[in-house]
């Protein structure tokens, strides 16, 4: 639990009774009538009380079993009081009372209606419960799942923890519950580093979590697994897992071997402002059209695999061949003509570097299956440059292709037509091409997502009814591994939706189908407390206005550069609320003024009443509306509307980010707490010493700043 301290007591004395703004004057407040019980939503639906039980493991238990069943045990003394004892099936069925059968016992637990890996099943015998499953999570994911139904409990957050609503676990003599993971991998980036740490452990587990890119470590816990294959240092990877993306010049062919090499590199073309060009090779990315290169590549892929990191009892053992993090591509005869020849016909620019990494792909998985590796994938990063799907090609049934959009609009739904997002109109397309080649080809596609803003984490970042709707497409379209790259430094920049984000996506990653807005109520009910039903409605104005993005009618010629002034994950909170957009955008996207004010008045409500609240409700209430008052900022709205009192108000907020609420970081980007030499502009400013975007001929916005509150 957090220390919430003086400060922001002090704080609250100073809003809970005028708001955070200017009043509210006679807006009419309407509530969600869907908060009513709402606390009792993750309560078990079951009738009966659990009788005193005892846990039973197979005498020969898997180090899987024995941690799924000291879940149970922790779990159930926490719940109801006391600590169930831990026997072997070797003692007789029922002689100890009501059991708790964890594993494969010879007790009657029934057949898994499923074959596929993590499946599990829970269900009900005289006088017993049996949760089993296969592969290294299946029984680790009955247990929880168990403590779930039975027992009420529930992630809410890294601060509230693993909880149950529940003063008694419950159950129905007729359980009986087949699962299986609606996908291959899942995973959400948080606590970077520190997600498995202690109980933080179960975030991953109660959701159904596998994935670990971040977590160097976990393999050594149970249940734990080593996806990606490598033969390098987490340095090689900036502290991160050695080899899962950007992989080729991190180990495979590095850079220091240019000297010897040039040819095995990128050729690198460069217009000049004089007309002239550079042309040269550089180490940039690797030239894969070079026979040489592939050779080098294949060396390496088999040095990993006769390494002691290949397991060949694991389900899934994975080799991304991914390329370097930068937009460059090797402009060669034979690279560019390779790309040439895998374009559509209406769109040959010699630019679909994707063709050159899906051959590579083919070609390795081919060869490592020829010699035995038939659980091994070959991964590439369809990502930037990489986005647009080949044509001609074919996808082997071992290659993986993850879709990184890094540069799509998060507001708006990925399948969004043309008149709801110019970009995601076009982002889509090359998504269902990937799925067609794998889906037609038995291939598989994961998605890389951004689930943050990397550039301004403090300011809202609306997307959260995106992220409800995505998931569930992505499954639909056969979609089999996801991984949520959100915010790793959770803790130390926690000012807006975060909780709620992660909280979203890790009950969407285990069922696509949840009810998001029953798991969205309950979230701010029990985060939140009183003050959940007025930040539930200035969320939804507030992602109302995340929308609110289209060039005007005047904007030809210039539409189609629309596409890179949505909200990416990277985009400045004056682009989502203040209309920053360049002039020949013909963009009039303020939010207006009535909804601010609406918004506003929500916000002042909601401290209101969490001051009369707990001081946990009261401190949240507090933080998360540090973005809103952000987004004012930026607008240069309400209280911060007067240019004489502007760098005063924006000192009030900087003080509250940094020192009452202790935010530790600007950005996940700029990873510092920013001067004060700024603080007269924007907040999204204070950290950008002078971005194009600000200049005050090229965009509506600074006009609209300049001349307001006229």
């Amino acid at each position: 639990m957090l220390a919430y301290g003086e400060a922001a007591n002090s704080y609250f004395a100073e809003v809970s009774g005028s708001g955070s703004g200017s009043g509210s004057g006679d807006i009419t407040l309407t509530i969600d009538p869907g908060f009513e019980n709402i606390s009792t939503y993750k309560n078990s639906t079951y009738t009966k009380d659990l009788p005193k039980s005892v846990i039973v493991i197979p005498t020969n238990s898997t180090s899987e079993e024995q941690y799924a069943a000291g879940l149970v045990q922790t779990f159930i003394q926490r719940e109801d009081g006391y600590q169930p004892q831990i026997i072997t099936d070797a003692t007789a069925q029922g002689s100890q009372g009501f059991e708790i059968s964890v594993g494969l016992t010879n007790r009657p637990h029934g057949d898994l209606a499923y074959t596929e890996e993590d499946s599990y099943k829970i269900k009900s015998y005289t006088n017993g419960i049996a949760l089993f499953g296969n592969g290294n999570r299946g029984t680790i994911d009955a247990a929880m799942k168990f403590l779930s139904v039975c027992g009420g409990y529930y992630w809410l957050s890294f601060e509230d923890g693993y909880r149950t609503n529940q003063s008694h676990f419950k159950y129905e003599t007729n359980i009986d519950i087949n699962h299986k993971r609606a996908f291959t991998f899942s995973d959400i980036d948080v606590l970077f580093g520190k997600t498995h740490e202690g109980e933080n452990r179960l975030f991953s587990l109660a959701n159904g979590l596998n994935g670990f890119y971040v977590n160097c470590t976990v393999k050594n816990l149970p249940g734990g697994d080593n996806w990606y294959l490598s033969k390098a240092a987490p340095k090689a990877y900036g502290d991160l897992q050695p080899g899962q993306a950007h992989t080729l010049m991190a180990e495979y062919v590095t850079k220091d071997k240019f000297a010897e090499h040039p040819e095995w590199f990128s050729w690198y073309i460069e217009k000049l402002k004089d007309g002239t060009y550079i042309r040269e090779r550089r180490p940039n990315q690797l030239c894969l059209s070079n026979p040489e290169v592939y050779e080098e590549i294949k060396k390496h892929v088999f040095e990993i695999l006769e390494s002691d990191s290949y397991d060949p009892t694991a389900p899934m053992q994975i080799i991304s061949l991914s390329q370097a993090d930068n937009a460059y591509y090797c402009m060669c005869d034979d690279c560019y003509a390779f790309r040439m020849a895998h374009e559509r016909d209406d769109d040959k620019e010699g630019l679909c570097d994707a063709a050159l990494y899906l051959d590579l792909c083919n070609r390795i998985s081919a060869e490592v299956k020829a010699a035995g590796y038939t659980n091994v994938y070959i991964d590439m990063l369809a990502y930037t440059h990489n986005l647009k799907p080949p044509v001609n090609m074919t996808m082997d049934d071992h290659v993986i292709v993850r879709y990184a959009a890094i540069s799509r609009c998060y507001a708006h739904n990925c399948d969004a037509t043309a008149d709801e997002c110019l970009r995601n109109d076009e982002v889509v397309k090359h998504l269902q091409g990937w799925a067609n080649l794998a889906n037609t080809y038995g291939g598989q596609l994961w998605i890389w997502d951004y689930n943050a803003n990397f550039k301004d984490t403090t300011g809202p970042y609306m997307n959260l009814d995106m992220l409800c709707h995505d998931i569930k497409y992505y499954r639909d379209i056969g979609v089999s591994g996801i991984y949520l790259q959100s915010n790793d430094a959770h803790n130390s920049t926690n000012t807006e939706f975060g909780d709620l984000r992660i909280y979203l996506g890790a009950v969407l990653l285990e069922n696509p189908d949840a009810d998001t807005k029953k798991e969205m109520l309950f979230f701010l009910n029990e985060f939140y407390g009183d003050s959940a039903p007025y930040i539930y409605e200035a969320i939804k104005l507030m992602e109302e206005q995340a929308k609110n993005h289209s060039p005007g009618a005047n904007a030809d010629p210039y539409k189609y550069y629309w596409r890179g002034y949505c909200m990416t994950y990277d985009c400045p909170t004056s682009q989502v609320f203040a209309n920053l957009y360049p002039t020949k955008m013909d963009a009039h996207n303020r939010m207006p003024q009535e909804k601010i004010e609406l918004c506003e008045a929500y916000w002042n409500k909601a401290l209101e009443v969490a001051a009369n609240d707990t001081q946990r409700h009261l401190y949240v209430t507090g933080r998360s509306n540090l973005g809103w008052r952000w987004a004012k900022s930026c607008m240069g709205a309400l209280e911060f509307e007067d240019l004489a009192t502007y760098k005063a108000m924006n000192e009030q907020l900087y003080d509250d980010v940094y020192t009452t609420y202790k935010t530790r970081m600007y950005s996940l980007i700029i990873r510092s707490v920013p001067k004060k030499y700024y603080i007269d502009q924007t907040p999204d400013r204070w950290c950008n010493t002078n971005p194009w975007w600000y200049n005050p001929k090229y965009t509506h916005w600074q006009e609209e700043w300049e001349n307001r509150g006229n």
